[in-house]
């Protein structure tokens, strides 16, 4: 493979050869006004996309997809599409199909001039090397700006519908089930502040070996099914715990308390 060097004495033709380079297909380096490039082997391959009214008539018209003209090389495989679906974007070559979520990818710059690198975290060998000059659709002036049209066209992907009037209906009826939720937790811990079970309401020490205590909001009345009750026993200098019904559900009456099952 042959590496052509060309100097150039202003800025002008320098970019008239860098323009009939990408349109041939070539790899190039600029350093100064001084331009390195050459043309892969098999170029010649694709020469019927020489020019941009040609690249122009191959863009399939399929949303957001990037479409190359020959396959690239990621991972020891070669691909031929890359497609944004949904959360993730899919790189697609025939029924070869590899997945990369969004959210892993880093970065998105240009390397050595013409080459768009997407990072996606994993390391050198995980990233997805996109060479511009190989890019049939989108259409584009050089590496940049296919740099910034995959940045754009992902990020349009991740928002696109997103913003309806009815998925707002939905998020806001939501939040308004939360916020009733979050209330009647609210509510409930609101009502258990004076029934916690640091100090009975009522104490009953009328009985032989047996004390009955009864746990409720202060103004809980004896007749009222509002009552956790506990009856303490001693059998042989031994203390036992018990709650009516085996609980500490607030719903026994109090005045009840000695016909009540405990456990």
């Amino acid at each position: 493979m042959k590496v052509f060097s060309k100097t150039h004495t202003n800025n002008s033709t320098l970019q008239k050869q860098i323009k009939t380079i990408k349109e041939r297909g070539g790899i190039y380096e600029v350093n100064g006004m001084t331009v390195k490039y050459y043309f892969p082997t098999s170029v010649s391959s694709y020469l019927k996309y020489n020019t941009i009214e040609k690249r122009v008539k191959t863009i399939k018209k399929e949303g957001n997809i990037l479409t190359f003209k020959k396959p690239f090389n990621w991972m020891g495989k070669q691909y031929g599409q890359i497609l944004v679906n949904g959360a993730s974007i899919k790189i697609v070559n025939g029924t070869q199909v590899r997945n990369i979520m969004k959210n892993q990818i880093l970065e998105i710059v240009v390397v050595k001039t013409n080459i768009v690198k997407i990072d996606i975290g994993k390391g050198a060998l995980y990233n997805v090397f996109i060479p511009f000059a190989d890019v049939t659709a989108p259409v584009t002036a050089d590496a940049e700006a296919l740099k910034e049209a995959i940045n754009e066209f992902l990020a349009v992907s991740v928002t696109a519908g997103t913003a309806t009037e009815a998925k707002q209906i939905i998020e806001i009826e939501k939040l308004s089930s939360l916020n009733a939720t979050a209330d009647s937790i609210k509510n409930a811990v609101s009502a258990l502040d004076n029934k916690i079970f640091f100090e009975p309401v009522l104490v009953d020490e009328s009985n032989p070996n047996v004390i009955y205590k009864g746990f409720a909001s202060p103004a809980a009345k004896g007749e009222e099914p509002v009552w956790a009750i506990q009856r303490v026993g001693i059998n042989a200098e031994i203390c036992s715990y018990q709650w009516a019904d085996g609980n500490k559900n607030f719903d026994n009456v109090w005045n009840d308390r000695a016909t009540l099952t405990y456990a």
